[in-house]
Parts: structure tokens; sequence; C-alpha cells
């Protein structure tokens, strides 16, 4: 046999192992940024999405620093409410022109 041939079973092994680690990485990254992003953690984003640690990093970031402050998100889920029902006070009017005039 060629030794081309006897490696055969070797590089499907390491696919199956390459998909694997992608399948397991992928969703625990996209969480990570999700969050980071979120919550407005830049240096976390950029760790995040520039290291390869086979999720543990992005683990790392969900469960022990990703999560707010519970006032805050109460505040922000509330102002959320009032934006969608229209009811919020901080609404920003549109002129004519389509400026606001908060910006003016």
């Amino acid at each position: 046999m060629n030794g081309v041939d006897d490696l055969y079973p070797l590089y499907l092994k390491m696919l199956w192992g390459f998909l694997a680690i992608v399948i397991w990485q992928t969703p625990w990254k996209c969480v990570a940024l999700w969050r980071a992003a979120r919550n407005r953690h830049l240096w976390w984003f950029i760790a995040v999405f520039l290291v390869n640690t086979l999720a543990i990093l992005e683990i790392i970031y969900i469960f022990g620093f990703s999560k707010k402050k519970k006032g805050k998100i109460a505040i922000d889920e509330q102002w959320q409410k009032e934006i969608i029902k229209g009811t919020s006070k901080y609404r920003r009017h549109k002129t004519k022109v389509g400026r606001n005039k908060a910006d003016e």
C-alpha cells in the first residue's frame, strides 16, 4: 500500500475531531460575544473574539463576569417597555426635516 492510503483514516478522524470542536465552541463563543457587546465590555469582547481556548474563556466570562446588576436590568427593561408602548417621557420628537429636537 501507498503511504498516503495509510493516512486516509487519520485524516478522516482529524476532520471529525475538528468538526466536533467547531460544533462545541461556536455556541459558547456566540453567547459570550453577544453578552460582552450587550454589557459594553470591550476588552472581554476583544479577548473572546481573538483567543481560541476551546470555549474555556467563553464559559468563564458567561458564568463569572457577564452578569449585570439587578437594578440596571430592571431600569433597562422598563425603559424598553415604555419605548415599545410609546409612553416614554424620554421619546424624541421628529421635526419636519427629520432631525431630533434634542440634537439641536
